[in-house]
């Protein structure tokens, strides 16, 4: 980490507004091309591993995890140097870190899981205690949202229900496109966005609604739940959150200048399209 960038970025930061302080902190792994150089001013060999601190490896290096802080109103951008501390950092400096962002590459995970354990213990060090907000992340299995003011909570276990129940059908399957790799957490392929895609769908989300339109007529204890024949008016909290994402999809994909039946938000923006109102 280079001290004077900080510094520079400090002064920066203290003339921008509050809501251009707001940013999200971007992450990824880049390729590099391995070579030795030696360095006079240093006085040893650049080109291997070296974690700082004097911890050195006598490995060639040919990969780093790059962070790039990005604003979310005003859309400024400035890469940053991999560092321990490097949220704790942009805190100190004044701007306020409201998401990070990275897929989930081995390498992203470890670097994940290193700032959350160093950024805890720096926290702990400088008395912070439990008012520390900590660099982690989290698996999806219940997510509490609010829509039109109302408080929701999405579940992954009803994605798992109706795909047993789908699965049921045979040739009269309506999720016909979802298989293991789409729902089951340990056979999900993370790095394909199709997957979610398909998962985040209007087909989803109407085959859910329709199982669950009867289940506040039926008792608890029917055979009905028992058999994952109908699904927990619950669920429905579920596929708003799904269809949600599956509009939200939409809006960014359009490339026609009318829209499709059933997918109104699939064209192109325009003064009066329903994109506004979304």
């Amino acid at each position: 980490m280079n001290d004077h960038i900080f510094e520079h970025l400090r002064t920066t930061v203290s003339k921008l507004k509050n809501p251009d302080k707001f940013c999200v902190l971007m992450f990824d792994e880049i390729s590099l091309q391995p070579a030795l150089q030696y360095s006079k001013q240093l006085d040893f060999v650049e080109g291997f591993v070296d974690l700082g601190g004097g911890f050195r490896k006598n490995r060639f290096a040919d990969h780093a995890v790059v962070f790039m802080i990005k604003g979310i109103r005003s859309g400024w951008k400035q890469p940053v140097f991999f560092f321990d501390f490097v949220k704790v950092q942009l805190l100190l400096i004044g701007l306020k870190v409201v998401a990070p962002i990275g897929d989930q590459g081995s390498t992203n995970r470890a670097a994940i899981n290193t700032l959350l354990s160093d950024t805890r213990a720096e926290c702990l060090r400088s008395g912070g205690g439990g008012r520390c907000r900590y660099f982690g992340y989290e698996q999806f299995y219940y997510l509490h949202f609010t829509q039109h003011g109302k408080e929701k909570v999405a579940s992954w276990s009803h994605i798992l229900q109706l795909y047993r129940i789908d699965q049921q059908q045979g040739l009269y399957r309506q999720c016909y496109k979802l298989t293991d790799e789409h729902v089951l957490p340990h056979k999900i392929r993370k790095m394909k966005v199709k997957i979610a895609t398909q998962v985040f769908s209007h087909t989803v989300v109407g085959a859910m609604r329709s199982r669950t339109c009867y289940s506040p007529f039926v008792p608890k204890d029917s055979l009905y739940f028992f058999f994952f024949i109908i699904l927990d008016p619950s669920a429905n909290d579920t596929a708003d959150l799904l269809l949600f994402f599956d509009m939200l999809f939409d809006s960014f994909n359009g490339s026609q200048v009318k829209s499709s039946i059933g997918k109104r938000l699939r064209c192109m923006v325009k003064h009066n399209s329903d994109h506004f109102q979304f």
